[in-house]
């Protein structure tokens, strides 16, 4: 079990090192075929938390088109909590990052979803408390 949850860990900070990296291709290796993003909109209260999609790779490559060239994403990762039972993976994380497009965050707390598709760990979604759904419209 520690060799899956450093093999999650690893996903995780590999995929965030691909953003900063500008390598969407790189990227798309850290996930499965399709992924859910939630946000909690900033709080604690689970009635204003909400879904932001479902997404295919299609729709994240056409997202990360978008970008411009010279987007700039850098982000420190500290992992609070991993479990994993058999084929699914839970990473807790607190981060703390910025973007040159003006964007902040200081110590939020997201939630990464792994699974083990065709025995490789897999980026099936994420929870972001401290994001707010305007963020994504």
């Amino acid at each position: 079990m520690a060799d899956d949850v450093q093999a999650i860990q690893e996903l995780i900070r590999h995929y965030h090192q691909t953003v900063s990296d500008n390598n969407p291709e790189a990227g798309h290796a850290c996930f499965a075929s399709e992924r859910f993003r939630f946000v909690g909109n900033e709080s604690e209260d689970p009635t204003r938390w909400a879904a932001v999609g479902f997404f295919s790779m299609e729709e994240i490559r056409q997202w990360e088109n978008a970008l411009p060239d010279d987007y700039v994403y850098t982000n420190h990762i500290e992992f609070l909590h991993t479990d994993v039972r058999d084929n699914l993976g839970l990473a807790v994380t607190s981060e703390t990052g910025s973007t040159n497009w003006g964007s902040r965050w200081d110590g939020n707390v997201n939630v990464w979803f792994i699974g083990k598709i065709e025995g490789k760990w897999k980026i099936l979604g994420s929870f972001h408390r401290d994001d707010s759904q305007e963020t994504f419209q």
